[in-house]
Order: C-alpha cells, then structure tokens, then sequence
C-alpha cells in the first residue's frame, strides 16, 4: 500500500514540474494583426477646407490652434458660428472655458477676420 502511495505522489509531482516547466517555457502567442479597414472612395470630390491661421486671434496660440483643428474647426468662419460654451466643451483636449473664450472675444475676433478678408 506504501508503494501506489508513494508512486502516486511521485506522478503527481512530475506532472505538476512538467506542468509548471511549460508555463515558464511558453511564448506567448501573438494576436493576429487585423489590416486597418480603408475608408471608402467616394466618386465626389470634396472641396478643400481653407485652413486660416487661427493663431492671428488674440489667445490663441499654437495650441489652441491645433486643439481647434482637431475638433474640425480651420478657418475663421468656423470658428465664428460657434458657441462659447459649446466650443469649451468640445475641447477636451486643452483646458479652456468658455468665460475665457468670452473674455477673449475669439468668436468676435473671428467674425471681424471674416468681414475683412471678404472686402
């Protein structure tokens, strides 16, 4: 009886060691890489955006200009059809607020650039 006792834990403890030996000794599996879906082509061509040189508006600097621009917002005329409070929050990507923007007159600044790069 001694003897199944002691090859049973014997058994046991080499598949435990070999168990635990391939755990160390495995690579890990790499995910597939998935091929980036392309976006689909259209037969219509797009106007070009005119991009204006935010940075012309006093407070607005560099990086403000690109927090602008990665919300969709490139020239001036974008950027005077917005709300102060509405822009504030949708640039999340920079602290601002909307009594700033206020303050600054961005949407006035931008209004008058409008009227003055159109005489």
């Amino acid at each position: 009886m001694r003897r199944k006792f002691y090859l049973f834990t014997l058994i046991t403890l080499g598949l435990y060691l070999v168990r635990l030996w391939s755990e160390q000794n495995a690579q890990p599996i790499p995910a597939p890489r998935v091929p980036q879906p392309t976006p689909p082509v259209s037969s219509r061509t797009r106007n070009p955006v005119v991009k204006d040189d935010l940075t012309q508006i006093d407070g607005i600097g560099p990086s403000y200009e690109r927090a602008l621009n990665a919300i969709g917002i490139y020239n001036f005329a974008q950027l005077a059809a917005q709300n102060a409070e509405v822009l504030s929050q949708r640039l999340t990507g920079v602290r601002i607020t909307a009594n700033r923007i206020q303050r600054d007159q961005w949407i006035e600044q931008a209004s008058k650039r409008i009227s003055t790069s159109n005489t």
